[in-house]
């Protein structure tokens, strides 16, 4: 699973790249992912308005690698999920 923190190291040069700009926003990423973890698919489900942070939000995602496991009790070869908000936040 992703924590806050390892999104806020991951967006250090994107807010950087933003934060002359006073560009913040939150974005839903919509995936499909095999038992195993592998994220097969992602795309943005809610966008925060902001190409920039919609595209850095899709890269935190393959950044990431694999998530967790699915546990043996669900059945299905892949799950859909939401994951998010992932939150831009000048602070």
């Amino acid at each position: 699973m992703l924590s806050r923190t390892s999104i806020l190291l991951a967006g250090a040069s994107l807010l950087a790249l933003t934060a002359a700009a006073h560009v913040e926003g939150a974005v839903l990423v919509h995936f499909l992912m095999a038992r195993d973890g592998t994220v097969l698919k992602a795309e943005i489900y809610k966008s925060s308005g902001h190409a920039i942070l919609d595209r850095e939000a899709l890269a935190i995602i393959q950044r990431a690698g694999k998530l967790p496991a699915m546990p043996e009790q669900m059945t299905g070869e892949t799950l859909n999920g939401i994951i998010g908000p992932i939150t831009f936040a000048l602070h």
